[in-house]
């Protein structure tokens, strides 16, 4: 068990993510307060960076948010630890992810055996979305993407991209997550191609930012 009390693990969880994101995964590290946007609880979901088709993060998913770290806020690269030490702290976040929907669904089971598969079943990613090949960087391909862009993504983000035109309700839980200023060039996920087509076509799971389904865009509309 990776959360074990004394494991190695737990001890290089403790080390490098608890000041922020607190000895038991709920975000409540003596650094949080500082942070803006806070530290995630590793204990509810749902994750934002995923690129399944089911909205779970893969292992993949989560090693490149330990190891590259989230642009734009305070998470920070941990590559420098290694492959192996990163690889234990997918499995601690993962651990504290299920310790979660444990809590969440233990009073509506009726067994043990039926909440092991139920927390199993949400927590499992699913398959990865399937993308066609990237399309040439072209006159044409931008001036497609622009009108795409237009019907599709300035209601929120605005015709010139810096996030200024969706109406803010402040008591709804995205409030906290405003549209992104695309202009700035940071992106939680990263500026690669591959990972804003999977920003776009599976969304970012707990916040405003909604998936375009293959039916409502084909992979080369993403790409344009």
């Amino acid at each position: 068990d990776p959360l074990e009390e004394g494991s190695d693990s737990l001890k290089l969880y403790a080390l490098h993510c608890s000041p922020c994101h607190g000895p038991r995964g709920r975000g409540d590290g003596p650094g949080g307060r500082f942070l803006d946007p806070p530290p995630r609880d590793l204990r509810a979901g749902p994750f934002r960076l995923v690129s399944t088709l089911n909205g779970r993060p893969s292992h993949k998913d989560l090693h490149e948010a330990i190891a590259a770290g989230i642009p734009g806020t305070a998470m920070l690269p941990f590559a420098h630890l290694g492959e192996r030490k990163v690889r234990t702290l997918v499995e601690v976040v993962r651990a504290f992810n299920k310790r979660g929907l444990e809590e969440l669904y233990k009073d509506a089971v009726a067994s043990d055996d039926e909440l092991r598969e139920l927390v199993q079943s949400q927590a499992a990613p699913g398959e990865l979305i399937p993308r066609g090949p990237e399309t040439p960087d072209t006159i044409d391909s931008r001036a497609r993407g622009r009108l795409r862009y237009m019907q599709m993504c300035a209601a929120c983000h605005g015709a010139d991209g810096r996030g200024t035109a969706m109406p803010v309700d402040p008591t709804a839980p995205e409030a906290k997550i405003p549209p992104r200023n695309l202009t700035e060039g940071v992106m939680t996920g990263g500026i690669e191609s591959m990972s804003l087509f999977n920003r776009i076509r599976s969304g970012m799971p707990g916040s405003a930012m909604s998936a375009v389904t293959a039916d409502a865009l084909g992979d080369d509309g993403v790409w344009d």
